[in-house]
């Protein structure tokens, strides 16, 4: 299994396994936020921001899971920018073939 580690508050976390379920989760919400891509319009700027802002939640959340629930969505967000976010989700969804494990 694929170690992944971050550092949140001068603390440094490695990943718990990638379960089955975890890894369908991050497809889902990958699934949703490439829909919303191709969704986007001048004309409904404002619904797209309000999911856009419910994917980031479920990305956060996922991330948080990966790591054993060890820190909280808004810790990641308080010592992260966006875009280390962004590589933290995407290394798990690159990951995914290689590290599930059933429940």
């Amino acid at each position: 299994m694929k170690v992944m580690s971050v550092k949140i508050g001068g603390k440094t976390y490695t990943t718990d396994k990638i379960t089955a379920y975890m890894s369908r989760q991050a497809i889902k919400v990958n699934a949703e936020s490439v829909k919303l891509s191709k969704t986007a319009t001048d004309d409904n700027v404002v619904d797209v921001y309000a999911e856009l802002e419910n994917i980031l939640d479920k990305k956060n959340l996922i991330i948080c899971q990966v790591f054993g629930d060890k820190f909280t969505a808004e810790e990641l967000e308080n010592n992260l920018s966006r875009p280390e976010i962004d590589e933290m989700f995407n290394n798990i969804m690159t990951g995914i073939t290689g590290t599930i494990e059933k429940n």
